[in-house]
């Protein structure tokens, strides 16, 4: 039997193809919940100074109220206790209050973990926020529920944002 050039020069062509088509999808959101997953376009890179939310999930409305949780890319160079400093003024001047904040450290890298409530424009809501700081932005994973379902919520916040780590990227 004689095998052509064509015939062993395909499966070479179709690995090529899935690695190709592969590294043009390297972002994937999986959700086991709802059994599906989603590879989001490649978007250009944001522009230096400003932000972009890269991920929203919410749950069901409960008080009129969706929980939710994001994760924020803020393109700017600054230092843990730089941006917490930024965070207390802004948390200030915005009449929101403060509960806790705790240093850590995700993937090798500074967090700080921010635990505020206030009104902003609607009801009273309890945020939860995870921020990584990398050399050129800041990565921003929030929760954020009710003031007043909070309690049970805050659990799974918290498991949430403590599954988050840094992956490489392309």
């Amino acid at each position: 039997m004689r095998v052509s050039a064509r015939s062993r020069l395909m499966p070479a062509v179709a690995l090529a193809c899935g690695l190709l088509a592969s590294s043009a999808a390297a972002s994937e959101f999986r959700d086991a919940q709802f059994g599906f997953s989603l590879a989001p376009p490649r978007f250009g890179a944001p522009a230096e100074g400003t932000s972009l939310v890269r991920l929203v999930v919410a749950g069901p409305p409960d008080g009129g109220f969706s929980p939710s949780v994001n994760v924020t890319v803020q393109e700017t160079r600054t230092t843990r206790e730089a941006f917490v400093r930024l965070s207390e003024s802004q948390f200030q001047e915005a009449g929101l209050k403060l509960h806790s904040k705790e240093n850590r450290t995700v993937s090798g890298r500074p967090a700080v973990l921010l635990d505020y409530e206030g009104s902003i424009s609607g009801p009273r809501l309890r945020f939860l926020a995870l921020a990584v700081i990398l050399p050129d932005r800041v990565l921003l994973a929030t929760c954020t529920g009710l003031a007043s379902t909070y309690p049970s919520l805050e659990p799974s916040f918290r498991q949430s944002l403590d599954s988050f780590k840094l992956t490489p990227s392309p």
